[in-house]
């Protein structure tokens, strides 16, 4: 027996590591059996909230949508809601430039729809070179300069006195230059034919010009027109050879004539010493000028004049066909659909006939 006791019996220290055991597995089985009735992994139904945010974005975004910018000439005192929306306004702002016209308020000038709130600066100076204001819409009110009217004769006048009269620097000096080589006003709207000297201009001082007497032209020995002189005659002209004269007649004609002498300068070639030396026996016909017909010359026409790039000619053709008909030439220039530069350098070769 106290064999058995030896093999099989337990200390004091032993009995109780067994009682702990014990009770540690019958935690365990509880724990077991209590985790059948107990959800552990308990899920949140979050369908309402998403739905909550869906609606808000949905809200946003149909407040202020931008479509994709279609960018064409338009008048904003005519434009529809649709047009401004195809120019990249939003719906809203859109919205806001026709409830403004329709309350009475008018764009008088390009500016003056940047004023619209809710239209960005950035939009705004994308479209401004699109804007047109048509004559109706536009205030007759104008910054008077101060200018000083006076009965004067074209052929005597002097640089000075044109300045007076309101004449810009460098057209009163194409018109002395345009006397010193000969030239000589006939008639009143002769003076249109002055490089610079627009039908606006014309308009301002055509009742104080007075042509009382012709001046005696003198002219050199041999005087040469340049719009219908053939290569004998551009020979016969001092430093002008058989080269010079072919350059010169090849550039008659990509022109479509010669507007003043000092075209002659843009002639492959053609310096400062020769142009001196050739520009006191030649004048130019303006009368013999071949020009563009705005209203029906084709965009290969026109680009193949030296003085029109690409983008003025696609310029010109957007707005013929936005205004039907283009009335006079100078509708380029008050539309800036040309800058003023390049308009005065090709004025001479527009007609709207």
């Amino acid at each position: 027996m106290s064999r058995f006791n030896d093999l099989f019996g337990f200390n004091r220290r032993e009995k109780r590591g067994i009682l702990v055991l014990t009770i540690l597995l019958l935690f365990l089985i509880v724990a077991n059996v209590a985790s059948r009735y107990i959800s552990i992994n308990k899920k949140y139904d979050f369908s309402q909230f998403e739905s909550d945010i869906d609606k808000f974005m949905q809200s946003q975004s149909s407040c202020d949508t931008t479509p994709e910018a279609e960018l064409f000439y338009f008048d904003p005192n005519t434009a529809s809601a649709d047009d401004f929306m195809r120019l990249g306004i939003s719906e809203k702002v859109a919205g806001s430039i026709v409830n403004y016209r329709n309350k009475g308020g008018k764009f008088r000038k390009p500016g003056d729809l940047a004023k619209i709130y809710g239209l960005s600066s950035e939009l705004y100076l994308e479209l401004e070179p699109y804007i047109i204001i048509t004559e109706t819409a536009r205030d007759n009110k104008k910054t008077k300069q101060e200018i000083k009217y006076f009965v004067f004769d074209p052929n005597t006048v002097s640089e000075e006195e044109l300045i007076q009269l309101g004449v810009r620097k460098y057209v009163a000096s194409n018109i002395v230059k345009y006397r010193e080589r000969g030239g000589v006003f006939r008639t009143k709207t002769d003076l249109l034919n002055i490089y610079g000297f627009d039908s606006l201009s014309y308009g301002a001082l055509e009742k104080w010009i007075r042509i009382d007497t012709l001046p005696v032209v003198k002219k050199p020995a041999v005087m040469v027109e340049l719009n219908s002189a053939g290569i004998d005659d551009l020979v016969s002209l001092k430093g002008i050879g058989k080269v010079y004269a072919e350059r010169i007649i090849k550039y008659r004609e990509r022109l479509g004539g010669y507007a003043s002498v000092e075209q002659l300068k843009e002639v492959y070639g053609f310096n400062e010493s020769l142009f001196n030396s050739v520009s006191n026996q030649v004048y130019a016909d303006v009368s013999l000028l071949r020009c563009i017909q705005l209203n029906k010359a084709d965009y290969k026409t026109m680009l193949s004049h030296p003085y029109l790039e690409k983008a003025e000619v696609e310029a010109i053709l957007s707005y013929r066909e936005m205004v039907d008909k283009i009335v006079s030439a100078d509708e380029l220039l008050k539309q800036k659909v040309l800058g003023r530069e390049r308009y005065q350098q090709i004025k001479p070769y527009l007609c709207a006939d």
